[in-house]
């Protein structure tokens, strides 16, 4: 069985000589990389002074062009626009001095986080949804009052009046006692 990860030569080959050691595996590893960064950075650079030297031919070829009698409009118009910052040019000096880093975003939530959010959010609700049931209800209250104070009670209020100043009756004895006389 091989545990060891990357390494695709025995320990055996290594001890006995006939490969690299494993630290000079790791410094040709680390040669080839830096070579090949410099190949690309290389690359970028003739890449840049290629497209450069190819503008600068186009606007030669075209002012020639202009000196004959075609294309002056056009030479002209190209001028006004080289006056103006050109989109192209921008865009190619930000590619040539830009680095090559990745930009940070905004930070994904974990499952816990939204599942919490989700949850604080739906019982905010809900609290909300008993404040209005709360402030329909005594509405309704009030005018039962008003009803009773009118009836045969002998004690001037009712078991709710009663229940309410106790300070007693929970939202599950108010949402029994709405739906017993018919309201919901």
């Amino acid at each position: 069985m091989h545990f060891g990860g990357f390494m695709e030569k025995s320990d055996m080959e290594f001890a006995s000589g006939k490969s690299n050691t494993r630290k000079e595996w790791i410094d040709s590893m680390i040669s080839d990389s830096r070579k090949r960064k410099l190949e690309r950075q290389k690359n970028l650079e003739e890449s840049v002074e290629l497209t450069m030297n190819l503008d600068a031919k186009w606007k030669d070829m075209l002012t020639s062009l202009s000196g004959s009698g075609f294309y002056t409009k056009k030479v002209k118009t190209l001028e006004d626009e080289e006056k103006k910052k050109d989109s192209y040019d921008m865009l190619m000096r930000e590619l040539v001095f830009e680095p090559k880093k990745a930009k940070a975003s905004d930070r994904l939530k974990t499952d816990e986080e939204i599942i919490k959010e989700e949850k604080d959010k739906l019982q905010k609700l809900e609290k909300e949804r008993l404040a209005r049931m709360e402030g329909a209800m005594e509405l309704e209250d009030a005018e039962d009052e008003i009803k009773d104070e009118g009836g045969d009670s002998e004690e001037g209020g009712s078991e709710e009046e009663d229940s309410e100043e106790d300070g007693s009756e929970n939202q599950d004895e108010r949402r029994g006692r709405l739906f017993r006389f018919g309201r919901r």
